[in-house]
């Protein structure tokens, strides 16, 4: 059972992550963009280091990431005031008015992967996820003690 389990987690993800990059391409943003711009969005001011710790995300992943969204003219930088070795992170106009596609794409994307399925099911999906999510945490935490 753990095989298909970890077997179907990630199909279901690289196919989830080929709608998402299918449904954004048209507005020039790649693989797992989104959620750096939906991060920054929700917490306007971030800086690079707390974005990646908050995505849950690589550092030099992140820095490519905010690199092509700033050549691209959906995010903009501005030096912190209170500590001159950070940089803030804020949306353009563009980035803005990119936000409520990106959620409604999410959305949309969501509610075709759980077609089928009743709310009830739907609510226990979500509890074990969120289970799963808090037991990949805490092994990772451990990795990362044991460094």
């Amino acid at each position: 059972m753990n095989e298909v389990i970890g077997k179907t987690m990630s199909i279901l993800y690289r196919y989830r992550q080929m709608i998402i990059n299918h449904k954004l391409r048209p507005y020039g943003l790649g693989s797992g963009q989104h959620i750096f711009l939906i991060n920054i969005a929700r917490n306007e001011g971030i800086n690079q280091k707390d974005l990646t710790h908050l995505v849950k995300i690589d550092k030099a992943t992140t820095a490519k990431a905010l690199k092509k969204l700033e050549d691209s003219d959906y995010i903009y930088r501005q030096c912190d005031e209170g500590d001159r070795r950070y940089n803030q992170l804020f949306l353009t106009e563009k980035g803005h008015e990119m936000m409520p596609i990106i959620v409604s794409t999410l959305g949309e994307i969501t509610d075709s992967l759980i077609e089928g399925l009743t709310e009830e099911e739907q609510n226990y999906f979500s509890k074990c996820l969120d289970t799963m999510l808090d037991n990949a945490l805490h092994v990772v935490d451990q990795l990362r003690n044991e460094k």
